[in-house]
């Protein structure tokens, strides 16, 4: 795996894509970052009352002389906390297969970023919601067990984004096991090529609005690089 080749590559796409894939990655991080994070705030706040500091700073339990307004407290924290996952799992997921989407058609010709949605409509979500799923699940269980099962399962299954939106027919186990197959001996060039993106994320978050409009796109189209290139190894 040739690092600065991909990376050039990457260069080479955005310099005939950049807007759409621009756009699009605006979108994504706004959706999932922004609007998520704003329904979490929202929530934390109809949650955590002004008038009850000692609920967030002291009490694990009820209080004796409140219990009624606790019981409603907790109700609001679980259901808060669904609600977030509902978020994740129904848009954030398939979403990430979209921004997959976005930067292979853009590694192919001129398009729009809307066209990288194709993968959200009719019978197309289902499946994309079923696979991105499947692989949350499986990362997410990782990390239960530790930290590091987690951190080897997110690049086990790194481009199972990539293989559903590029196999609309694909079911969730085929795509984990193409996924498993295509990293298979490239995991420490996979932590090789995001550690060589450290510098530019750091800048990024210094200069956040260079890191939305040109560290994120750059980032995403080289690992499309990458992706293109192990499938056709």
């Amino acid at each position: 795996m040739n690092r600065s080749q991909l990376k050039l590559n990457a260069k080479n796409v955005l310099k005939t894509n950049y807007p759409s894939a621009c756009l699009f990655c605006l979108i994504y991080y706004f959706v999932t970052g922004y609007i998520g994070a704003e329904i979490a705030f929202v929530l934390t706040l109809i949650f955590y009352k002004p008038s009850d500091y000692s609920f967030i700073i002291e009490k694990i339990g009820f209080s004796e002389n409140n219990i009624t307004v606790d019981i409603l407290n907790y109700i609001a924290l679980i259901a808060s906390i669904l609600l977030i996952i509902v978020f994740c799992v129904f848009f954030v997921g398939p979403l990430k297969a979209a921004k997959s989407n976005c930067f292979i058609k853009a590694r192919k010709d001129a398009f729009k970023a809307l066209d990288a949605l194709d993968v959200l409509r009719n019978e197309r979500y289902e499946k994309t919601l079923t696979i991105m799923l499947a692989r949350n699940i499986a990362v997410f269980a990782g990390y239960l067990i530790m930290i590091i099962p987690g951190i080897y399962l997110s690049y086990v299954f790194c481009f199972v984004p990539y293989i559903a939106a590029e196999n609309p027919n694909i079911g969730w186990k085929e795509a984990l096991r193409k996924s498993s197959e295509m990293t298979n001996g490239h995991k420490l060039e996979l932590l090789a090529l995001n550690l060589s993106f450290t510098g530019w994320f750091i800048l990024s978050f210094i200069i956040p609005i260079f890191g939305k409009y040109f560290v994120i796109p750059y980032y995403d189209a080289t690992y499309t690089e990458v992706y293109e290139s192990l499938k056709n190894s």
